[in-house]
């Protein structure tokens, strides 16, 4: 299973524990580059979880994703499920995390094995990293906070 993974925004403090960790999340975020329309919408959380929607728009075709953060076996951990597929789950990286930084790993899934989000100002950053046939490869989304259904220029 392949995942784009286009968008999570949180504050991460070492040992963070539930959905409200990331509850600034909350909102509209764009994202207008390489040829590449980015959406993202988060609701705040609710009791345990947040719930996240993604839409990709790149040369006339789209794609989704639905994602949550929630509690798990593992603690808390990042979900992600794009265009139809099951949801595959990513457990936070207590340690690779910290103010402003989130880390989510699953080292046995097929790519990404890590997915990391960070606030910088005003901006959200989102990359995905892992391996692929062996080789180092990532991925990286830079968003803006825009008002709901904003769409790029065009």
């Amino acid at each position: 299973m392949r995942i784009l993974l286009v968008g999570l925004l949180a504050v991460a403090v070492p040992g963070c524990a539930s959905a409200q960790d990331a509850s600034f999340l909350a909102g509209y975020w764009l994202s207008c580059s390489g040829g590449q329309e980015v959406s993202e919408t988060w609701s705040d959380a609710r009791g345990k979880v947040m719930i996240g929607t993604s839409v990709t728009l790149e040369k006339g075709e789209t794609s989704w994703e639905f994602n949550r953060i929630a509690p798990s076996a593992a603690g808390l951990s990042f979900f992600a499920a794009p265009s139809g597929q099951p949801p595959a789950e990513f457990p936070l990286s207590a340690a690779r995390s910290g103010p402003n930084r989130l880390v989510f790993e699953n080292p046995a899934h097929d790519f990404p094995q890590r997915v990391i989000f960070a606030l910088e100002g005003e901006h959200l950053k989102a990359r995905i990293e892992g391996t692929i046939g062996g080789k180092a490869e990532a991925m990286d989304w830079a968003y803006a906070k825009a008002a709901l259904n904003q769409r790029c220029p065009r």
